[in-house]
C-alpha cells in the first residue's frame, strides 16, 4: 500500500515560517496543469482576483465552491477530490456559477499538488474529519489562507496542536477562517446582542437541539472500490478497511474511525453559539447518555444523545434525536437561552424573545455567503475573520468532550483549555489516535508543569509517540 506523496517528517514541517508552497512540496509530482502562458493572457482579467481551492467537494464543499463562484473578488481556480466522478459533476457546476468555460477550472485528487502549483491564495477544506488536521496543516505551513470546515479535528489531541499551529499562522499574517456560518449572520449577531444587553436578565441555562427523521443505513457488506476513487488516499491517516459504501461519501461522518455523528455534524454549530453568548467561559464538567434506538445498522454513532456541560454559573445541554418529527418549541434545528427575564429562542429562521420584551428578528442573506464573503474581505485585509481557527477551537472542543464521555460512559472533568484526558483514564483512547503508517500525526510535547513545547510531526506506532527526527 503506498501513499502518493511521502508524509513530511518534522524538520520538512517546521521549517522557516517564510517558505513557500514549493518549498513545501519539493519532490512532488504535481498532477495538476499549471496554466500556460497563452491561458495566463486569456485570464488576465482574473489576476486580481483571489486564487482558491476547494477540496471534498461532493457536498458541503460544492456548496462552498458554488458561492465562492459567484463572488466577484473570488476564482475558483481548482477542485479537489479522491472521486473522479464527483469532480466530473462539481466542475460544471461550478463553471456555470463562475460564468466560465468548465475547462477554465482545474481538477486534481491531491491537495499537496495543489500547493505546490504558484498563485494559489486561499484553500477551502471540505473533507472528511479524520483529514482535516493534515490538510489544515499543508496549507497553513505553505502561507495560504484557510477555511476548514467544523469541527475542526477529529479528535482532542489534533485540537491541541492545530490551535497551536493556527496561533503561529496567524502572528504570521496568514488568514484562517472556520466553518461556522452562523457567527456571520445577521440576525444570529442582533440575538446575541440582546443577550449581551440583558435583554433577558441573566441567562442561566442554555440548550441546544436537532431533531429530525434521517434515514436508517441499513446493512451492507463490504464492496470493492469503485473505479475513478482512490481510496488509500482516502483512508489518508485512517486505519487499513475495505472498502464500505457506508463509510464513504455523507455516511463517514456516523462512523468514530472519520468523524463524530450529529455532535459534530450539527452540534458543533449551535454550542459554537452558546460558548460566545457565554463570554468565552469554558465547562468544568461533561456528563452524556445516548443509545441507538432505531434497528441496529451500520452507524456507530448514537442516534439518541443528551450531553450536559456543566459551566462556572450556566448549565449547557445539547440534544438529538434522529428518529423524531416532535421538536422542542417546534424548530426541528435551534438554541435556547433561559434567562431570569425570558427566553431567546434562535434558529435559521430568525429569532424571539419569549415571556419578556417580545423582540423579534428575521434572517436576511445568505449565512453561507456572508460567511465565506467575510472569508474573502479578511484574505484582502478590509475584515477581521469572524471565526478565525485560534478563536473557534472551543466548540469542537466541547463536541469531542461530548463524544469522549457518551463513548466511556462517565463522567468528565475538564482541567482547561484544550487539555486531554489523564493517560490511565478511560477516555485517553478515544482523545487521540494512531495514524496508519506511512502518514505521521502533529504532535505537541509538553513537561511535567504542563507548558507546551515546540511542535513535531510523529510517527505513531500503536499508542506510542516515536519522533521522527530526519
Amino acid at each position: 500500500m503506498t501513499v502518493p506523496h511521502p508524509a513530511l517528517n518534522r524538520r520538512q514541517f517546521l521549517g522557516s515560517s517564510a517558505r513557500n508552497a514549493a518549498g513545501v512540496a519539493a519532490g512532488m509530482a504535481a498532477s495538476v496543469v499549471p496554466w500556460t502562458e497563452g491561458e495566463a493572457a486569456a485570464n488576465s482579467g482574473v489576476n486580481s482576483r483571489l486564487q482558491l481551492a476547494v477540496v471534498g467537494v461532493r457536498q458541503q464543499g460544492l456548496r462552498l465552491a458554488l458561492e465562492l463562484a459567484a463572488h466577484p473578488d473570488v476564482v475558483v481556480h481548482t477542485l479537489v477530490d479522491v472521486d473522479s466522478s464527483i469532480l466530473d459533476q462539481a466542475i460544471p457546476r461550478v463553471a456555470a456559477a463562475a460564468g466560465v468555460a468548465p475547462a477554465s477550472i482545474r481538477r486534481a485528487v491531491d491537495l499537496r499538488d495543489v500547493l505546490a502549483q504558484p498563485g494559489i491564495d486561499g484553500v477551502v477544506v471540505a473533507t472528511p474529519d479524520h483529514w482535516h488536521l493534515l490538510q489544515a496543516a499543508w496549507v497553513l505551513e505553505a502561507g495560504r489562507a484557510l477555511y476548514l470546515e467544523a469541527p475542526l479535528t477529529h479528535n482532542l489531541a489534533e485540537l491541541h496542536f492545530l490551535a497551536r499551529l493556527a496561533e503561529q499562522a496567524e502572528a504570521r499574517g496568514v488568514v484562517t477562517q472556520a466553518g461556522l456560518p452562523h457567527r456571520s449572520a445577521p440576525h444570529v449577531t442582533a440575538a446575541l446582542a440582546q443577550l449581551a444587553a440583558g435583554a433577558i436578565g441573566p441567562v442561566h441555562q442554555v440548550r441546544a437541539w436537532t431533531v429530525h427523521q434521517r434515514p436508517a443505513l441499513g446493512r451492507r457488506a463490504a464492496t470493492s472500490v469503485p473505479a475513478g476513487v482512490d481510496y488509500d488516499l482516502w483512508l489518508g491517516p485512517a486505519a487499513d478497511r475495505p472498502f464500505h459504501p457506508h463509510h464513504f461519501h455523507h455516511n463517514w461522518q456516523w462512523h468514530w474511525e472519520y468523524g463524530s455523528g450529529e455532535l459534530g455534524h450539527s452540534g458543533v454549530q449551535w454550542l459554537d453559539l452558546a460558548a460566545l453568548a457565554l463570554g468565552g467561559s469554558r465547562p468544568t464538567q461533561v456528563l452524556a447518555l445516548g443509545s441507538q434506538v432505531q434497528a441496529p445498522d451500520d452507524t456507530q454513532t448514537p442516534d439518541t444523545l443528551l450531553v450536559h456541560y456543566r459551566f462556572p454559573r450556566q448549565l449547557v445541554t445539547w440534544e438529538h434525536r434522529l428518529w423524531s418529527n416532535q421538536p422542542p418549541e417546534g424548530r426541528s434545528s435551534a438554541i435556547a437561552f433561559q434567562g431570569e427575564q425570558g427566553t431567546l429562542i434562535l434558529d435559521r429562521g430568525g429569532w424571539k424573545i419569549y415571556g419578556g420584551s417580545g423582540l423579534h428578528g428575521e434572517p436576511a442573506g445568505s449565512w453561507l455567503g456572508n460567511h465565506l464573503a467575510n472569508f474573502v474581505d479578511a484574505i484582502r485585509g478590509r475584515a477581521r475573520a469572524s471565526a478565525s481557527l485560534s478563536q473557534a477551537c472551543l466548540s469542537t472542543e466541547l463536541c469531542h468532550w461530548g463524544s469522549l464521555t457518551y463513548r466511556t460512559g462517565e463522567v468528565c472533568s475538564i482541567p482547561g483549555p484544550l487539555s486531554l484526558p489523564p493517560e490511565a483514564s478511560p477516555g485517553c483512547e478515544f482523545s487521540r489516535r494512531a495514524y496508519r503508517a506511512p502518514w505521521v500525526m502533529p504532535h505537541v510535547a509538553s513537561d511535567a508543569s504542563g507548558v507546551a513545547h515546540r511542535s513535531a510531526f510523529v510517527s505513531t506506532e500503536g499508542d506510542r509517540h516515536v519522533g521522527s527526527e530526519a
